[in-house]
């Protein structure tokens, strides 16, 4: 599956993507580096304060796809590993479940609308 066919069949999910090229933050003399993102405003139906987003990133760009497919599946596995709150990306890539957001979340989602 293509880079762009990846970002539609997301799309159509929920996910909007953006992606990034240059050379601000990636060194000197020319070297340039590529960032990709899937993000959301909405977690399983309820709306977030903030976008939930999901990324990669490399300084080769010959792998600029690579990173569409690893931002893809992280997105993916973060939305089937919680329903309740937008798991983290820690520093190693691990997808964790903050219960400080999660009870912050659960409580504004319970509180009735006026």
């Amino acid at each position: 599956m293509t880079a762009n066919q990846i970002r539609i069949e997301m799309s159509e999910k929920g996910w909007c993507s953006e992606d990034r090229l240059t050379w601000m933050g990636w060194g000197v003399d020319g070297k340039y580096g590529y960032s990709f993102s899937f993000s959301r405003w909405d977690w399983h139906g309820r709306r977030l304060g903030c976008s939930a987003s999901y990324g990669a990133s490399t300084s080769d760009l010959s792998k600029m796809d690579e990173c569409v497919t690893k931002a893809a599946e992280k997105a993916l596995r973060a939305w089937e590993m919680s329903s309740e709150c937008p798991p983290d990306t820690l520093v190693d890539g691990t997808l964790w479940i903050d219960p400080y957001k999660l009870k912050m979340l659960n409580d504004l989602w319970s509180k009735k609308k006026p």
